[in-house]
């Protein structure tokens, strides 16, 4: 796995030690792609998610993109992120059928905002989305 910036993916990412994380749809190769895990991280499938900081979808077509990510979003913790990977157009293992434009569109229309973009691998690219800091702030004051 080539390295784009010169931090390993799980950097680029925001991976953190003792992290709980959910990778849903991954291809084969995904931790090959991280470099290295931190310490501490624990994989978690969908179903077992209630709540997670950090959670990476990978949709290789919109059907997947418009099924998934609206299901995920609630999983994702106040402060948390979601990253939605989806295959470059430049990619030559794989055809294309979604754009960024494609994931940024619904990340916006479900209430997100895109925060960072990235290079995950030679055939996909990913987009960081987060809750809007004054959601946030909402969120955590019906907490108290």
């Amino acid at each position: 796995m080539a390295v784009y910036s010169g931090n390993p993916l799980y950097k680029k990412l925001g991976i953190k030690q003792n992290q709980e994380i959910c990778v849903i749809n991954q291809p084969a190769d995904y931790i090959e792609w991280l470099q290295e895990v931190p310490k501490g991280v624990v994989f978690r499938k969908l179903e077992e998610v209630i709540q997670v900081p950090f959670i990476h979808l990978f949709c290789e077509n919109e059907s997947e993109l418009h099924n998934l990510l609206p299901i995920i979003k609630p999983k994702m913790e106040i402060h948390g992120a979601i990253w939605v990977s989806w295959i470059k157009k430049a990619s030559k293992n794989y055809a294309w059928t979604i754009t960024d434009l494609d994931v940024r569109n619904l990340g916006l229309h479900l209430g997100l905002v895109d925060v960072k973009v990235c290079a995950v691998s030679e055939d996909w690219s990913g987009l960081k989305f987060m809750y809007r800091l004054e959601d946030r702030k909402k969120m955590k004051a019906n907490q108290m």
